[in-house]
């Protein structure tokens, strides 16, 4: 079977690579992709050229971007950061995960891929495995939420209504 990637060769160029299967490691499970969630934010504007991130490099002391001293760093092969998929193959020490398990997580676009047991969530019995795409970016909202130490009868106003805008509004 081959495995694909999607790569990102420049800006509104995209395609699918084929990639070598990665072998499967102690700890490790491999994840057939189901569903691959694409940012209506970063991964389109990453797609679009005009994302911060490719001309700029983030100064965690400054807390904010400064120009790159790098070229841009296309291609970007397996981004991606809202994957569903099925758990096809386990190292035999891994016990707590099993072959026909959904779960979610973070591989990139890409066919499958070869994860830490740990990396992957298994989803709740019953929850829509296409649901389950907006776990990682209910996590981001959550966590907007979260630090903006907000309290019951606290006024907030939630700019950009994208999909991480509406769940934190949720």
């Amino acid at each position: 079977m081959v495995n694909w990637v999607v790569s990102l060769a420049g800006p509104r160029r995209i395609s699918l690579e084929p990639c070598p299967r990665d072998p499967l490691g102690p700890g490790q499970v491999r994840v057939r992709t189901r569903y691959s969630g694409i940012s209506a934010g970063t991964e389109l504007t990453l797609y679009r050229g005009s994302n911060p991130r490719l001309s700029k490099d983030w100064d965690d002391a400054a807390r904010m971007f400064v120009p790159r001293q790098s070229p841009v760093p296309y291609p970007l092969v397996g981004f991606g950061y809202e994957e569903v998929g099925e758990i096809v193959e386990v190292a035999p020490e891994v016990i707590d995960r099993h072959p026909g398990q959904l779960v979610w997580g973070i591989w990139g676009h890409r066919a499958e891929a070869v994860l830490a047991a740990d990396a992957v969530h298994p989803l709740p019995p019953g929850l829509d495995p296409l649901a389950a795409v907006f776990a990682r970016p209910g996590a981001i909202a959550l966590t907007a939420v979260l630090a903006g130490d907000l309290h019951l009868g606290d006024w907030v106003g939630v700019f950009r209504q994208g999909v991480i805008g509406l769940l934190a509004t949720r």
